[in-house]
């Protein structure tokens, strides 16, 4: 019996959903809770130049947490934290010492919330 366009249009939808609950399935948490001490990077305004841009990453925080309800879907949330973001405009001396410098950015705490729905 040859299948017609229509019956093999029917039956994407289910192997397409029988290939997503397998992936779901297999799927694997990561818990994290990190604390790094970011790093400082320096952008020179030119190849020559003594100027630049100097950005401080500060300390950043990265934790997970995993709700699981027998009832509902699995729930992922991560949280990042920034602390003493800074950014600055740099005028450096012949031995790259800090000659002067122009705050531009400055902040204490940036908080990032991410709540990512897993299926079960």
């Amino acid at each position: 019996m040859k299948k017609t366009e229509r019956d093999v249009s029917s039956n994407e939808p289910s192997a397409v959903s029988e290939t997503m609950e397998k992936f779901q399935n297999q799927a694997r948490k990561l818990h994290l809770d990190v604390t790094l001490d970011a790093p400082s990077i320096l952008v020179p305004t030119s190849s020559y130049s003594n100027e630049g841009l100097f950005i401080d990453l500060g300390l950043l925080t990265a934790q997970t947490h995993f709700t699981d309800d027998p009832n509902r879907s699995s729930v992922e949330q991560q949280v990042v934290i920034m602390k003493n973001l800074l950014a600055s405009r740099v005028q450096l001396g012949k031995n790259n010492e800090t000659r002067g410098d122009i705050s531009l950015f400055k902040c204490a705490e940036l908080s990032i919330l991410i709540d990512r729905l897993l299926y079960p």
